[in-house]
């Protein structure tokens, strides 16, 4: 069990807030799609009549992240509390599967009227169609991918198709549904990665949103260190050649999903392998391709599961930790101090945009992700970086 980890209904909260003061029809919509997903993660939206704790689950692989708030809960009587703190863990899929599945057999059998004639509660029917939604389920089923029984209402451990799809949008249309599966299925090898890759691979858990910055650039400087590129002859990180050195490929596919920046596979049956979405703007430059590349090696490199085995997309949907972590690598892979600060040398006094963005040309990134990571390693005062971002933010 893993504890102090980012409480998922406050997140919640706080963008639901920002979008109610956003009366764009693309707001409406988008509130719409939250309200849709509390009701298939959030435990007291199954309440017909009873009274639940607000606690959410959100899968993570094979961990499972619960939030809970001991706030007012809905249709409680006055006076009803329930006795916990707020908070959020991250605990073994497995675990939590079967203590629901026990509450749902009570539900059961305790039941009157239709809730009994009900299969799918006893016997799990409807796993995958709660894991990846019924339209990406239907898909899977009609390629025999999800097959296998599920046990206490989970498929676990996590096939790489489900897994993949599993950080996707429900919405996945048929067409990019059989584009990614065939990506998929052509990173399929029975070759053993590289020692060079193999050395470097750690499997950590989603870490906390005080530890994902930290970690991300802990093993990036490892990379680094044991690449053969010789920082203080360069000018910026030549990502390619540390992909080539780890025996890492790079695929560009087509996906309508402009959400979908990148997936990241390897492990057990799988080339290491990087798959490009060249639809998503985020790498329509190349200093968004360069910086997709370096997020999906971190990836590759920290979120294998117990099988030592990943196909993670990096979406929306994909969990925040581990997107924040792979962004903090990222940052310092391609930016760390040596060139960072030759950069700054080279330009002078960074005070205006137009400095910003010859660091940032230097260094082949983006301005964004160049001022982020010069606030993060103290290169700038506070209100310094405010400045630059709104002038940024500026038509």
């Amino acid at each position: 069990m893993l504890g102090d980890h980012e409480n998922l209904i406050v997140a919640f909260e706080q963008g639901e807030r920002l979008l109610l003061e956003d009366e764009r029809p693309s707001a409406s919509e988008q509130r719409a799609a939250m309200q849709a997903w509390r009701e298939r993660h959030a435990l007291w939206t199954g309440a017909a009549g009873g009274v639940f704790p607000n606690v959410w689950f959100r899968r993570q692989s094979d961990l499972m992240e619960v939030s809970f708030d001991p706030g007012t809960t809905v249709g409680a009587p006055a006076g009803l509390e329930f006795q916990f703190n707020r908070g959020a863990i991250l605990v073994d899929v497995s675990a939590v599967a079967v203590a629901l599945d026990e509450f749902l057999a009570w539900g059961a059998s305790h039941a009157r009227g239709p809730l009994r004639s009900r299969p799918e509660i006893a016997d799990g029917l409807m796993a995958v169609e709660w894991l990846v939604g019924q339209k990406l389920a239907d898909i899977l089923r009609r390629r025999n991918l999800v097959s296998r029984p599920a046990e206490h209402g989970i498929l676990y451990p996590l096939s790489p198709e489900v897994a993949m799809f599993g950080t996707l949008t429900p919405q996945t249309s048929k067409r990019d549904a059989d584009e990614l599966l065939a990506a998929l299925e052509g990173a399929r090898s029975d070759d053993r990665e590289s020692p060079s890759l193999t050395s470097l691979v750690e499997h950590r858990a989603p870490p906390t949103r005080e530890a994902a910055w930290e970690e991300g650039y802990d093993v990036a400087l490892d990379v680094l260190n044991a690449s053969n590129l010789t920082a203080s002859r360069l000018s910026y990180i030549n990502v390619d050649a540390i992909l080539t050195d780890l025996g890492v490929g790079v695929k560009q596919i087509q996906v309508e999903d402009g959400s979908l920046r990148g997936i990241a596979i390897a492990g057990v049956g799988f080339s290491p392998t990087i798959l490009v979405n060249l639809r998503a703007r985020w790498n329509q430059s190349t200093e968004g391709f360069r910086f997709t590349l370096a997020h999906e090696l971190a990836h590759i490199l920290l979120d294998r599961g117990a099988a030592r085995r990943i196909t993670h997309a990096s979406t929306p949907w994909a969990p925040e930790s581990l997107e924040r972590r792979a962004n903090a690598f990222a940052a310092m892979l391609l930016m760390p101090p040596m060139l960072l600060d030759a950069a700054l040398t080279a330009v002078g006094r960074l005070e205006t945009f137009d400095d910003l963005k010859r660091v940032a040309r230097r260094l082949k990134c983006g301005k964004s992700a160049v001022l982020e990571h010069l606030m993060n390693l103290d290169r700038i005062p506070l209100t310094q970086f405010y400045r630059l971002r709104a002038e940024m933010s500026r038509p």
